[in-house]
């Protein structure tokens, strides 16, 4: 069974040989920019460079996905939010939001040549060189910023969270213009035969909000944006969401991506077969910060405990060694077969 074969089986919770093993979210590291030479920013910016170092994890580690972009503001900057991607030579860090120029629900409009600004384009460009290049061998991994956390990005996060309390409908309204953003932007993606879209929302775990508020005001929002996305869809959210693992289940995604705090064996046997779950290896303490043999402790576990596909439970950090992603990868080639 091809990579891309099983993965996408995986995600739709058919037969597979073996766990696949991937990242559903960023795959950009120190490591991987140095053996493609494909550095940040210049690889948010550049479609060849972004698609080189988006490839790098797969080339280098046999991991079974190939992933772009690598942050959460290419929407919101083509909205017109100014963002910063740091320059060359810095630490490494994701880009950030200096401003917004949404200041109401009424100024989000999706402008008519949305396709065109910042830097959607290099995205696409970046998946249409990932597909030529490695053909249906392997699946390409593409996601959008999910309504709550765009919404976020666009209002200021603590302004919007103040806004559930003493504003809702304002609140709600932010959000659904977000998840109309995220739809539409999610279409651009798949015309350029992205294989997999993930909804990154990790702005909606119970570190930052009540099960309730997710249940009245996220998950519509999520339900929505899933109907309007082409399959397969995964839906995103790191850190506690235990308590909200059944409301993301009813969200309409064929799988959940979750990290170290969820006890898979637990959701398993709440959930059943479905959704698939993804995950779900500690990104800093273990890939990050351990050892290739904290990994394999922890890849076994996942395994043990029911985990559909291994990955790890977010963004990989940008200065974790390559050695324990590919420790990941052959761990779950040795004990992972179904």
């Amino acid at each position: 069974m091809i990579p891309r074969e099983r993965v996408l089986n995986a995600v739709f919770n058919r037969e597979v040989d073996r766990i696949p093993v991937v990242s559903v979210t960023s795959v950009a590291t120190e490591d991987f920019m140095e053996a493609s030479n494909a550095w940040w920013p210049d690889a948010h910016k550049d479609p060849k460079k972004m698609a080189e170092l988006g490839a790098a994890a797969h080339k280098m580690t046999g991991l079974e996905s190939v992933n772009v972009p690598f942050c959460l503001t290419v929407e919101i900057e083509a909205l017109g939010c100014q963002v910063s991607l740091h320059e060359k030579g810095e630490k490494l860090r994701w880009p950030s939001v200096i401003s917004s120029p949404v200041k109401e629900p009424t100024d989000l409009e999706i402008p008519e040549d949305f396709a065109k600004r910042g830097r959607i384009p290099v995205v696409l460009k970046a998946i249409r060189l990932l597909k030529k290049e490695i053909k249906e061998d392997v699946s390409v991994v593409s996601y959008v910023t999910g309504p709550f956390t765009m919404a976020g990005y666009l209002a200021g996060h603590d302004k919007l969270l103040m806004m559930t309390l003493t504003d809702p409908r304002k609140a709600r309204d932010f959000i659904d213009m977000a998840s109309k953003v995220a739809a539409h932007f999610g279409a651009l993606l798949k015309e350029a035969e992205a294989d997999v879209i993930t909804v990154q929302e990790p702005s909606a775990c119970c570190d930052v909000i009540s099960p309730s508020m997710f249940d009245n005001l996220i998950k519509p929002s999520l339900r929505e944006l899933m109907a309007q996305l082409k399959p397969p869809r995964i839906l995103h959210i790191c850190g506690t969401v235990s308590p909200i693992l059944r409301g993301m289940a009813e969200c309409g995604a064929e799988a959940l991506s979750v990290d170290e705090r969820v006890n898979v064996a637990e959701a398993k046997k709440a959930l059943g077969p479905k959704p698939t779950i993804v995950g779900n290896i500690a990104p800093i303490s273990v890939l990050f910060k351990g050892t290739p043999k904290d990994v394999e402790r922890a890849v076994i576990g996942a395994i043990e405990a029911g985990v559909d596909m291994v990955a790890p439970g977010c963004d990989l950090w940008p200065y974790t060694p390559a050695e324990n992603v590919k420790t990941m990868v052959e761990v779950v080639k040795k004990h992972g077969k179904r």
